[in-house]
């Protein structure tokens, strides 16, 4: 079961390394430093459900989940460079988008930003990408 996590991450966080012109992203459980004057990126992955698809014997899984994309940019900046960053992850992420990694295929459901709030040093406006796959 964990292989499949594993290829989900990878098609998601392959999909948000291939974006242009994004500030430094910060993986979950890698060293990072962050730059309080250029902001950056933290990324987490939070798998909410897996269920079966169908009923009977060995059914096809349903696995969902929310790739959470925290956009962190200096505040006192007022919010148009985070919103900026936070367009370009919504359209990159559009609903119905299909990515994949080996054998798993991963489907957005939608994207949606939710309000954004102060961390200082940094201004906050979390996304959260919510997807879902079969197997």
């Amino acid at each position: 079961m964990s292989i499949v996590y594993d290829d989900i991450r990878a098609a998601l966080e392959v999909a948000l390394a291939a974006i242009p012109n994004l500030p430094p992203i910060a993986w979950e459980n890698k060293s990072f430093t962050p730059d309080t004057a250029v902001g950056y990126i933290q990324v987490r992955q939070l798998p909410t459900a897996r269920r079966p698809a169908v009923r009977g014997l060995n059914p096809q899984q349903r696995y969902q989940g929310v790739f959470q994309l925290l956009v962190k940019m200096p505040e006192n900046k007022g919010p148009n460079p985070a919103q900026t960053v936070v367009t370009a992850l919504i359209n990159a992420f559009e609903a119905t988008t299909d990515l994949s990694h080996d054998t798993t295929f991963v489907t957005i459901d939608y994207t949606e930003q939710v309000g954004g709030f102060t961390d200082s040093p940094f201004y906050t406006i979390p996304v959260n990408v919510n997807w879902y796959s079969y197997k």
